[in-house]
């Protein structure tokens, strides 16, 4: 069995806070133990953008709102205690994120878990207490944010008792199958945070096209109905697409 994935199943299969956690490993569990897992090179990508910024951002609040806290208290002598410092540092990261983040946008949601995250391999009261730590913990999680990426999505691959990722050159009617979906009349990737899921669509259409077929999972109804879309207006013979969703 083959299968690919985009990136939201990648990053709800490696974060157990997502509320996708549950349906993907399930999902995958098959073809983990017999499957073949095929990280299509675009996919890769956009995952190692998109988690290393999370990183960074994450990071950003967390560092900044414990320099804050500390220049505030830079003419007390007496030391907080952790229970004060636990209690206000969470207080000052969330203030922050509200600040920087609309609620309705879906980076809230995932900066607060990526919080959480954080703050479990690292004491929010040992980063205050401890400026080495801190500069440990800032050098981690932003400026080698893209090498902890990379980590995230080797450990993902590691699961599959066998996997490959397929490169742009080795699609090689990728530009071919990229400009026939810009020029198409479906109506689908019309905005421009759509242009990386018409990148991974063209890939993979590429791949079913002249290469064999594959099957798709995706936590996204949007991009499942445009893939199904695609291959429907084209008379495509592809793989089984999956939608994971959560149950009821």
């Amino acid at each position: 069995m083959e299968i690919s994935s985009d990136v939201n199943v990648i990053f709800a299969y490696i974060e157990e806070t997502d509320r996708f956690h549950v349906p993907v490993v399930v999902f995958l569990s098959p073809y983990k133990r017999a499957g073949y897992y095929i990280l299509l090179d675009q996919v890769k990508t956009s995952f190692i953008y998109t988690y290393s910024d999370f990183l960074r951002d994450t990071c950003t609040f967390i560092e900044k709102s414990i320099i804050d806290y500390r220049e505030s208290r830079s003419g007390i002598l007496k030391k907080p205690s952790p229970f004060l410092i636990n209690s206000v540092m969470r207080q000052k990261i969330k203030d922050r994120i509200e600040k920087s983040v609309d609620k309705n946008d879906a980076r809230y949601d995932t900066i607060n878990r990526f919080v959480k995250k954080l703050l479990t391999e690292y004491s929010i009261v040992l980063l205050y207490e401890n400026r080495d730590k801190l500069a440990e913990f800032r050098i981690k999680y932003l400026e080698m944010a893209e090498k902890e990426a990379d980590s995230a999505i080797s450990r993902f691959l590691r699961k599959f008792k066998d996997f490959e990722v397929i490169n742009f050159a080795d699609v090689e009617n990728f530009d071919e199958w990229l400009e026939k979906l810009k020029k198409s009349e479906l109506r689908i990737f019309n905005n421009k945070r759509d242009y990386e899921d018409m990148r991974i669509a063209a890939q993979y259409i590429g791949y079913n096209d002249k290469i064999k077929r594959l099957g798709f999972a995706t936590c996204d109804k949007e991009f499942y109905r445009s893939l199904e879309k695609i291959i429907s207006y084209f008379k495509l013979t592809a793989g089984k697409l999956s939608l994971i969703t959560l149950k009821r």
